[in-house]
């Protein structure tokens, strides 16, 4: 059984060693991405790439040539973020009709895309954003992942600042509960040369999910390995109570 002992993020304690606008100038632009990567695709196809994982669209081993199946594992920061009232707030755009619903419809599209642009804009790579789960990947070499788990944690406190806001402000009765990880994580890929499939995993992922499963609205929770490779002089951590953990 996995360990249970998790943080909780509550501030930056200090000003970050980083340089977070370069770190956000990593935001995804099929572009910019392509060259830095140095994958060269036909330019019909760079549009495509804003709607895959930038895992996959700039994987080396996603060529022709690679035998299946194939695996890598690398290092990199997971987030994990739930969003709770996703379910009756769909149900309540269902039972509403004719000008109310376009207004709320409208409200929650603009809503999810600023989230989503917000992701990017901080070099996060979305891997999958099913029904109210988010999972997003900070890739990153071992050197680095002290850095980008405090870029992470800086971006997921303004995060839930700008999400309780934001909801108070619209009217939506939605929360936010979010999860991170660091370390080892793999992606394999399988099928054949007709279609293929991408698998990302690791006990990073699991980490990520139960840390997010831990933390209650608002909350960012750390799983052991991030608290164990985090700058902890510059997180402000507590305890929860019951758990060998923290909350930052």
């Amino acid at each position: 059984m996995s360990r249970v002992p998790r943080i909780k993020v509550v501030a930056l304690a200090c000003e970050t060693p980083l340089d977070v606008e370069e770190m956000k100038a990593r935001g995804k632009s099929p572009q910019n991405g392509r060259e830095a990567a140095g994958v060269n695709f036909p330019s019909r196809l760079v549009p495509l790439a804003a709607f895959l994982p930038d895992l996959l669209v700039y994987n080396d081993d996603c060529s022709d040539q690679r035998t299946l199946p194939s695996i890598e594992t690398f290092n990199g920061v997971l987030l994990c973020a739930e969003i709770t009232g996703f379910t009756a707030l769909h149900e309540k755009l269902w039972r509403i009709s004719g000008t109310q619903w376009l207004q709320c419809s409208d409200t929650f599209n603009h809503f999810i895309r600023h989230l989503l642009q917000s992701v990017l804009l901080y070099g996060g790579d979305i891997l999958n954003f099913t029904g109210d789960v988010l999972l997003v990947l900070w890739k990153a070499s071992r050197s680095q992942l002290s850095n980008i788990i405090t870029l992470v944690a800086e971006y997921s406190l303004s995060l839930q600042r700008w999400f309780e806001y934001t909801c108070s402000r619209v009217g939506l009765e939605l929360q936010l509960k979010i999860g991170l990880s660091a370390g080892h994580i793999s992606q394999l890929i399988v099928g054949d040369e007709k279609r293929q499939y991408s698998l990302v995993t690791g006990q990073q992922v699991d980490d990520a999910w139960l840390a997010q499963s831990l933390a209650e609205t608002g909350e960012v929770i750390l799983s052991p390995n991030c608290w164990e490779l985090c700058k902890q002089d510059i997180l402000e951590a507590k305890k929860i109570p019951g758990q060998k953990a923290v909350k930052s």
